[in-house]
């Protein structure tokens, strides 16, 4: 039976690694920082000038709003690891 709950916390650990190496590995993080940026600063701006720059200034948008959603799921699964491990040592405790 430990050895099960031991699978469990490893289990938790590989979640946690794997989404953080895919997170640096398809540059999520980087073009996080980016849309950050981005997002303040159409928000900020005037009205955009033309059709063509509205479309531009949507796209850029859509794509950080893309972006954004990968991070959130990211921290999803980060924060399952983190209950994995966490339900792992409560249930070694509990023995």
């Amino acid at each position: 039976m430990i050895k099960i709950k031991k699978y469990i916390i490893t289990f938790g650990a590989v979640v946690i690694v794997l989404t953080l190496i895919f997170s640096f590995l398809s540059s999520i993080y980087a073009s996080y920082i980016n849309c950050k940026d981005v997002i303040k600063t159409i928000s900020l701006s005037e009205k955009p000038q033309s059709a063509e720059e509205l479309q531009e200034n949507n796209k850029l948008l859509m794509e950080c709003n893309g972006v954004l959603a990968d991070v959130y799921l990211s921290y999803f699964f980060i924060g399952l690891g983190v209950a994995i491990i966490v339900g792992g040592f409560i249930t070694m405790k509990l023995k």
